[in-house]
């Protein structure tokens, strides 16, 4: 539970399909094996320091409440001990068996998650989802130099993007669910600080900017077109679910444009994947 089990393969997917991209096709077995070990051990390790962390706002929220280390005043050291163990082996794993970059940026992305986002922007700052969205774009690069491939790349840009500005609009409306929660806490995200109408429009053109840049993908790189029909469909969807988002008061608004933003983003590295093997 702590190091949240279900988070993993979308993540976990993104780095493959970044991995296959980069590559031209489908990359050795072994290597791919290893790079998603590494990167779930690192992932895994975050989350578990995260909740290390916060388990004095868990307590304060219904939505967390029930996490194992929530409203434990005094955290047992055997917890951090075996992230750091897990963060270890990663960083161990990627650097003899995949590269020494890709092991830095597993090393980098749990630092970035853990000490930037979890201890200095999420208690303070409403800017705490944009500027923490860079620690989920990070496994796109971890997959894309486990191939060895140049970090200079518009593909690459273009993906990186597509995660920053995807991750706004699937925060925000987790938000918009448990405001009352978020302002128990005294958290400042986006619907507590501003407006929920705020919040709305700004997940439309969050939604809006992440469904037209992922269109840009196959003018960087060739694709089947199959990629970008599947993309146009998904990215209508969103728009869809994001615009109705702003004309309801029904909180199954924001229920559902969380729940297309997972399928969307899974989906569209589906598509991706597709369009480099088609």
């Amino acid at each position: 539970m702590l190091a949240k089990p279900r988070l993993l393969p979308l993540l976990m997917l993104s780095a493959w399909g970044s991995m296959v991209l980069a590559h031209g096709g489908p990359p050795p077995l072994g290597l791919t094996l290893w790079t998603m070990v590494g990167g779930a051990l690192a992932a895994a390790a975050g989350f578990i320091l995260n909740q290390y962390l916060e388990r004095d706002l868990d307590a304060l929220m219904d939505r967390t409440a029930s996490r194992p280390l929530a409203g434990r005043s005094e955290g047992s050291l055997l917890v951090p001990l075996v992230a750091v163990v897990l963060l270890g082996l990663a960083v161990a794993l990627l650097w003899l068996r995949v590269n020494a970059l890709t092991a830095l940026l597993a090393l980098a992305a749990s630092a970035f998650y853990v000490g930037v986002y979890t201890l200095l922007l999420k208690r303070r700052t409403v800017h705490n989802t944009l500027i923490g969205g860079l620690a989920g774009a990070l496994p796109i690069l971890i997959g894309w130099t486990a191939v060895g491939a140049s970090l200079l790349s518009a593909a690459l840009l273009v993906v990186i993007a597509v995660l920053i500005l995807w991750q706004p609009p699937h925060f925000w409306a987790l938000a918009l669910l448990h405001r009352k929660d978020y302002l128990a806490a005294g958290l400042p995200m986006l619907p507590v600080v501003r407006s929920e109408r705020n919040t709305k429009r700004q997940c439309v053109a969050y939604v809006v900017a992440t469904a037209a840049v992922a269109l840009l993908l196959p003018v960087t790189t060739p694709l089947h077109w199959a990629y970008l029909l599947v993309a146009s469909v998904l990215g209508a969807c969103f728009v869809g679910a994001a615009v109705a988002l702003l004309r309801s008061s029904d909180e199954r608004a924001a229920r559902w444009l969380f729940r297309i933003s997972v399928l969307y983003l899974g989906l569209l590295f589906v598509a991706l994947v597709l369009g480099v093997l088609l």
